[in-house]
């Protein structure tokens, strides 16, 4: 698609523009959905929250704590592999840069003619190469927050008698609260990857941006709010140990 070529956009189209506006709001209001909503409508990230919330509450009562700890080397394993996949991705999207003739040959032929000048297809590789960085930063973080919340569930009281129960559910909480701030960088990090791979239909056009960015965001929506896991997550309260809600019967199609 063609367009005017305003002197404050670059290289870059009114169309591109839009695109990138849409695409950038999309990716921050995705986000703000998972913690800005009704309260009575939480996120499937808010509702397993609450499950490590309950997990360190009982892992501080446990003796031999190897089972918890096997579990957050889990979560940690999964943050440092998304981290590197994530530096293969950066070097990759490096590399385009020196094959800047050759992507704009090839968006050329897929879009059928879609002028996509030489400074415009490297202003999107250095956007993409931003957006990876991001979701690179986050992981890890993510990983180093993992190791942190290792740390206290280490030294966590509990398992022995005479521990008092004020400072047991207060160092429950401490390694509660770090398990849910590396569980949310993970996530943004997630989060950023799965728009990256959106950014990627930009070489195609900004109307293809639009239409990825919106089934993208879509797509996590649902996830997040209407997925089959959010209602097998789904509790009527989390204090204590409350029984689950009964699920909706009707089966939700993925």
């Amino acid at each position: 698609m063609t367009g005017a070529h305003p002197d404050w956009l670059g290289p870059f189209t009114l169309w591109d523009g839009g695109a990138l506006l849409w695409f950038m709001l999309a990716f921050w209001a995705t986000g703000w959905m998972v913690t800005h909503h009704p309260r009575a409508w939480s996120s499937t990230g808010e509702l397993i929250s609450a499950y490590r919330q309950l997990w360190m509450r009982r892992a501080a009562r446990r003796e031999v704590r190897v089972t918890d700890i096997t579990l957050l080397a889990t979560l940690r394993h999964g943050a440092s592999f998304l981290a590197s996949m994530t530096v293969f991705a950066i070097g990759g999207a490096v590399a385009l840069l020196g094959q800047i003739d050759l992507l704009e040959s090839v968006a050329m032929s897929v879009a059928g003619g879609l002028d996509a000048p030489r400074a415009a297809q490297q202003g999107k590789t250095l956007f993409l190469i931003a957006v990876l960085a991001y979701a690179f930063l986050k992981f890890v973080w993510s990983l180093r927050v993992f190791g942190y919340c290792a740390v206290v569930m280490g030294a966590m009281p509990g398992d022995r008698e005479g521990d008092k129960e004020g400072e047991i559910e207060r160092e429950a909480a401490r390694a509660a609260a770090l398990n849910r701030i590396a569980a949310r960088n993970f996530n943004e990090g997630l989060r950023a990857l799965y728009f990256a791979l959106a950014l990627l239909a930009w070489f195609l056009g900004p109307i293809a941006l639009i239409v990825a960015t919106t089934m993208t965001t879509a797509m996590l929506v649902r996830r997040e709010f209407g997925s089959e896991t959010r209602a097998a997550l789904r509790f009527s309260s989390f204090r204590g140990c409350a029984a689950p809600e009964r699920l909706d019967t009707k089966r939700e199609h993925q």
